[in-house]
């Protein structure tokens, strides 16, 4: 395992995100993980604005691994969801604990979702980890959803500050 990590700049091999090809794939992944956030990447292989929240979310999963699993999702391979979590921007971020999404406050209201390209990907990692944080301390729903509400306070958008 260490030659492996090693080999591979000192990251851990799990760390990448990984596409995911089916609507059962993602309802299975969602109710098999007990112990880490789930954060899902929905939009377009294609498409330039998913293109660069995958190098964020690329760059910051040696971060997260431990904290939050991440998982790639092309709408025109898995449509199912589109109508499900109203999909209808070119790139959207959830995160799921115990197949439940979570509750995001970006400093415009409370929402299930990120719809757009974030800036920086460390702050990214940041907010994702002291968020697994404040869940991981609290035992009810609404205090897990809390946990990440706020939590992305602070971190820059189209190279603006919130």
């Amino acid at each position: 395992r260490n030659e492996q990590m090693v080999g591979n700049g000192g990251r851990s091999p799990i760390a990448q995100p990984q596409y995911l090809s089916s609507a059962e794939h993602v309802d299975q992944t969602l109710l098999a993980e007990r112990h880490r956030t789930v954060l899902l990447r929905f939009g377009r292989r294609n498409d330039p604005i998913s293109a660069s929240v995958d190098i964020l979310l690329h760059e910051a999963a040696h971060e997260l691994w431990l904290y939050c699993v991440i998982y790639l999702i092309d709408l025109d391979d898995v449509p199912d969801f589109i109508d499900v979590y109203e999909l209808y921007d070119p790139c959207s971020l959830m995160c799921f604990y115990r197949n439940k999404p979570m509750t995001i406050d970006i400093g415009h209201g409370p929402d299930t979702k990120i719809t757009w390209p974030l800036y920086d990907s460390a702050r990214l990692a940041d907010a994702v980890i002291r968020a697994c944080h404040t869940r991981s301390g609290e035992n009810d729903s609404t205090s897990r959803q809390r946990g990440i509400v706020g939590a992305f306070q602070g971190l820059f958008f189209w190279g603006m500050p919130l």
